[in-house]
């Protein structure tokens, strides 16, 4: 990573801080169809309008061998950019990374956006693909984890908040997606459950599997009202050129479009064609 001179050793850093994750995994998630983190938000936003924060970030954790892994950014790519022309706040999850899970620095980049969510009064969105808190740091990592929860809690009512799950979420991450005003799931990968579902009974001994259990139809039938569901995993793609973010207002004091209703067994859900 080293270069001649600062300039070219800065310019390394930025590189490596582009893609962080593990090979492996990444070449797996290719192979699988999915997308990187930096991907799903450069898809997302409109071209060129992206500035993240906190980029070249790494945990301070030295348990359990952290130490001989500092991936830059810490698991999470956050910043502010526009989409279709708004202002918004985004971040999204880095599989690849210590399996998307939150540690001290990573809760801690989320939390600054959503701090800056809540004074400028700008929508929220998460895209979610980790495995909750990171048992690797220990107690450190679950205060930010519990300020994430605590923002969200703040920022409901005031802004907009919507979360993609683009992966099996558990603990934290589920916790935080579901205080959100929607929540998307992705048909192929989207899945959330309160614990691990690998430390599940019902999982394990074959019972159920993940998408009875945590899928989207279950979600939506057992959830909120105010969840809609989609069709594909690659949604984020479909948000943007569907214009989803124009069906709710941007502040709280903000007059909100009409929007369809549609009547799903004995609930009624709004829906979006995504």
């Amino acid at each position: 990573m080293a270069g001649y001179g600062p300039s070219e050793d800065l310019d390394a850093i930025r590189r490596d801080s582009k893609s962080p994750g593990d090979r492996g995994v990444i070449r797996e998630m290719r192979e699988s169809g999915s997308r990187t983190a930096r991907e799903r938000i450069l898809d997302l936003l409109d071209d060129g309008s992206f500035v993240e924060v906190d980029a070249f970030v790494k945990h301070r954790s030295g348990d359990h061998g952290m130490h001989l892994h500092n991936p830059l950014g810490d698991g999470v790519v956050a910043g502010h950019g526009m989409l279709d022309g708004r202002r918004v706040v985004c971040f999204s999850q880095d599989f690849a990374v210590f399996s998307g899970t939150m540690g001290e620095m990573h809760a801690r980049k989320i939390c600054k956006i959503l701090e800056l969510a809540e004074k400028g009064r700008l929508p929220v969105i998460g895209i979610w693909d980790g495995d909750g808190q990171r048992p690797h740091e220990g107690v450190t990592s679950l205060g930010p984890n519990g300020e994430i929860l605590d923002l969200l809690v703040s920022c409901s009512g005031k802004v907009p908040i919507l979360s993609i799950v683009l992966g099996t979420v558990s603990g934290t991450s589920a916790l935080a997606a579901g205080l959100s005003d929607f929540v998307i799931l992705g048909r192929q990968r989207g899945r959330m459950f309160m614990r691990s579902p690998y430390a599940i009974p019902e999982i394990i001994s074959g019972e159920v599997d993940e998408d009875t259990l945590g899928g989207g139809l279950t979600t939506m039938q057992v959830g909120a009202e105010l969840r809609a569901w989609s069709p594909k995993a690659r949604v984020e793609h479909s948000i943007s050129r569907q214009k989803y973010c124009h069906s709710y207002p941007i502040i709280q004091w903000q007059s909100h479009p009409d929007y369809p209703q549609v009547t799903s067994g004995t609930e009624s859900v709004r829906e979006w064609a995504i």
